[in-house]
């Protein structure tokens, strides 16, 4: 007969550690397709994208005086093909990336 034990504390840190991970490379995925359609003239507000994460949380963000005014106005004709709603856009798109990375780091983290 096999004993099996159970560390419920073990797994339950290992799963929030390896969701982290997942998060962190989900939202990197998100920022690398969002800087795909971001408005771009001379790259300033593309340079600022960021991801920032604090525990549980991972923030995809552009960080300049007019990107909140840019991305809100869809309407706006953006060079080069670019286009408004750029970071919205690219997390709509990712929805199944996002999910197999964080999953992915899960069970990484459990093997």
């Amino acid at each position: 007969m096999m004993n099996i034990r159970w560390h419920s504390a073990l797994a339950e840190a290992r799963v929030e550690e390896g969701g982290k991970k997942g998060l962190k490379e989900a939202a990197d995925a998100v920022l690398r397709r969002a800087e795909e359609h971001v408005p771009l003239d001379i790259g300033t507000l593309r340079d600022t994208g960021r991801v920032s994460q604090a525990g549980d949380e991972a923030v995809v963000s552009y960080d300049t005086v007019y990107a909140s005014i840019l991305h809100e106005h869809p309407e706006y004709h953006f060079q080069h093909g670019r286009e408004g709603k750029w970071l919205e856009k690219a997390v709509n798109a990712s929805a199944g990336e996002i999910e197999a990375k964080i999953g992915g780091g899960i069970k990484e983290a459990l093997l």
